[in-house]
């Protein structure tokens, strides 16, 4: 069964908005890096400060249609992911690392867990990144 990315983004209003064009798209025709941001904006964000984001995100696109997400929080928001141990280039680095190399986007269930109802959202981030290192261990092991 295919898994649509409506289940990364909540609540999305409005049809004509950059963000929705990813609505009705299979997890694996996004690029990986925009779906670790999107995910990562889900599990870590308050539905206000995702609101606000994609609200930003839309105008920011309206002035540059080669806007992409990842640009968007490269330049404006480089820490918004920023965890007490992990930077949020590790962060995104890590979730995209999983969905490659798991083509399953079960990881996103994994991220919600390791969270759970944690309202600290570097607290959060670190959860998660832990919660991936112990799930999937070969995706992190040295290469030899």
């Amino acid at each position: 069964s295919s898994i649509y990315m409506l289940v990364l983004i909540a609540q999305l209003e409005n049809p004509n908005s950059a963000i929705s064009m990813f609505q009705g798209m299979k997890f694996w025709q996004v690029p990986t890096d925009t779906v670790a941001y999107l995910a990562l904006m889900r599990t870590v964000l308050s539905y206000r400060e995702q609101g606000r984001l994609k609200a930003e995100y839309e105008e920011a696109q309206k002035r540059d249609p080669n806007l992409t997400i990842p640009m968007f929080f490269q330049t404006k928001y480089p820490a918004v992911f920023q965890g007490n141990k992990a930077s949020q280039q590790q962060i995104v680095a890590a979730v995209a690392a999983c969905l490659a190399a798991t083509r399953d986007i079960s990881l996103l269930g994994s991220m919600q867990r390791s969270v759970g109802w944690g309202r600290d959202p570097r607290a959060s981030v670190d959860s998660i990144m832990d919660g991936l290192y112990m799930e999937f261990p070969n995706v992190f092991a040295p290469i030899q």
